[in-house]
Formats: structure tokens, sequence, C-alpha cells
């Protein structure tokens, strides 16, 4: 009877020396760092607003290349991981900052940025849960995301808040085939990502019937990207059309942009997400050959262009939100001129 006594008692002795404290327990279960993604409206349907909270007082690193987003599509088993496509392999010291306790860091967050090719079309038509992460993937010398003084072993990657994520409005409905509803010309522009300051523009024409008469200098871009928003565009020589250059909308038409020549100077020059919209002005008819030709002016879709790489530009929440102010005070006034000229009209 005292031997199997003995043997628990030496076992709960066991189990005290190598249990941790309630205290340390929760030291070590205390998150270093709370990361949020929020939906802003306002912004844009791939806009989100991020925020990084440091409940202590210690050295944070505040850069959103270190995002990391774990998707999973409504009705998938299939996750993918959103990674930035050039994340940095070190701590930046230009990203360091001492904190306070409870200070925070913002700043605004394309999707696109980080999400690219299958996992963002999925993201433009299904609902998905999005798990945050930040922080490096593996451990090393000069990886951490929040280090307290003379911490040997900071973390270098903590868990987010995870994203509740509704796809953009109209997204990913319709297709390929005839849409009675769409425009009787059509006009797109390829994604890009690249490295390039000049990023090469593909457009595509096409539409339901009928033709139109195209030249390169009938074809616009406005371009929205972290700087504000830029028109590209070359000067228009008028001509008179030949009969034969005029095509038919039934096959699709395409033609190149060079945005170097087209677009002011360092329209791409800083890293991140561009909305390219392209635009077609369609200003020649064919009554002189006795058949119609369509015309006016068509726009198509906004369309992501990534620029990698060229350091790192802070995307300050109250920089874009001044933006989208005089862009929502240009349009009221470019509204107003239009009721204007219509009353006068009348």
């Amino acid at each position: 009877m005292i031997r199997p006594l003995l043997t628990l008692a030496l076992a709960a002795l066991a189990l005290g020396l190598s249990a941790p404290s309630p205290a340390a327990a929760q030291d070590e279960e205390a998150p270093r760092l709370d990361v949020r993604l929020a939906p802003w409206p306002e912004a844009g349907p791939w806009i989100v607003r991020w925020t990084l909270t440091s409940p202590v007082a210690q050295e944070v690193v505040a850069d959103r290349r270190l995002l990391q987003l774990r998707v999973q599509p409504e009705g998938s088993r299939r996750r993918t991981v959103c990674r930035h496509p050039d994340p940095p392999r070190r701590v930046e010291e230009t990203r360091t900052r001492a904190f306070e306790a409870g200070e925070t860091h913002e700043e605004w967050v394309d999707l696109r940025e980080l999400c690219w090719g299958r996992t963002l079309a999925a993201l433009g038509a299904r609902p998905a849960e999005i798990e945050v992460a930040y922080g490096f993937r593996g451990r090393g010398r000069g990886r951490f995301v929040a280090r307290a003084e003379d911490e040997r072993r900071p973390p270098h990657r903590v868990a987010g808040e995870t994203l509740a994520w509704q796809p953009p409005a109209d997204e990913g409905e319709g297709g390929e085939g005839e849409d009675e509803d769409a425009p009787v010309v059509q006009v797109s522009v390829r994604p890009v990502s690249t490295r390039s300051a000049t990023p090469p523009a593909r457009l595509t024409i096409r539409g339901r019937g009928g033709r139109v008469y195209l030249r390169d200098d009938l074809f616009s871009l406005r371009v929205r990207g972290p700087l504000g928003t830029v028109t590209c565009a070359v000067p228009r020589q008028p001509i008179v059309p030949i009969v034969d250059f005029y095509r038919s909308l039934r096959r699709p038409s395409r033609t190149s942009v060079d945005t170097a020549r087209w677009c002011p100077e360092d329209t791409f020059a800083v890293p991140g997400v561009y909305e390219v919209t392209p635009i077609v002005e369609l200003v020649y008819d064919a009554e002189r050959y006795d058949f119609d030709a369509v015309t006016g002016t068509f726009e198509g879709e906004p369309t992501p262009f990534r620029v990698r790489g060229r350091g790192y530009v802070e995307q300050r929440v109250e920089d874009l939100r001044s933006v989208l102010e005089a862009e929502a005070a240009a349009a009221e006034e470019a509204a107003a001129s239009e009721e204007d000229g219509a009353g006068g009209e009348a």
C-alpha cells in the first residue's frame, strides 16, 4: 500500500514542478498585438482598414507587407493563402517604432495587393472567411513583429481577427455569353501584375453588332492610384475615315497602349494597386459611305494593375479620406453644372 501512495505523490510532485503557474500561462497566452481588418465601403469594395494595436509598451513593426490571409470561399473546402508579392525578408528599421500601451497604427489596404489570380476571382464571386495573420513565415534573426526590451525570442508572427468577406455587388455575374443589357460597345483592359513603372495596357473592344472606326488616339485610360487620379491619353488627330478600315464589332479588336508615352510622368511610380478604367470615344460615323457605324463614348470596368517593389509607401487613412472627399465634392459640382445647363436649355 505504501508503494502506490509513494508513486502517486512523486507523480503529483513532478506535475507540480513541470506545469506552469496560472500567472505564467496567462502571460504566454496574452496577445502581443491586436491585428484587425475592417471593411471601408466608402473607399470601394476592395479597400479595408488595417489596425494594429499594442496592448503593452513595446517596439512594434508596422508593415502591411507582413499581412497574410487564408481564404476559404463559401461552399469550398479549399483554402488559399494571400501574401504580399514583395514581403520583407527581415524587419526594416524604418517600419519599427516604440508603442505605448494601447497605441495604434492604421493604414488602408487594397486586398488586391495581397490576393491575385484565382483567389481574387473567388473573392469577387462568393462570400468567404478570411483568417488574418501578421508576421514572418519562419523564425530567424531580425524577424519579429513586437519586441520588449532585452527580449531574446520575440514573436515572429501573430494571429489576427477573422474577417467575414462579402463580394462586391454584381461581381462574378454574367459571363462570356450574350447579355441584352450590355452596352453596344464593351471596352476592357487586361489586369497586370508587374514591377515596371510603365506597365503595358492591353485593350479589347467588342460588341453585339455593327461597325466602328478605330484609332489608337480614340482610347484613353483613367488611372486611380495611391497618389490620386490621372488621365492617360495622346493628342487626337482628326482624319477622314477610310471605308476599308471600318471593323465589325462581332469580332474583338485589340490594341496596346504605351503608358510611358500616354500617361503623365510617374503615374505608376509607387508600389500598390491602381484601378485602370479604359475609355473609347467613337467619333467617326459612316454617313459618307451610306451605312451605319456606332458612335459614342463607352467606358469599361475598373481593372487592377498591381505594381510591385520599389520600397514602402505608407497608405494613411486620413490621406485617402481627403481624396474621397475631394472626389465627392467634384462630382457634386459637376452634377450641379449639368443641372444648371439643362435648366438653361429648357
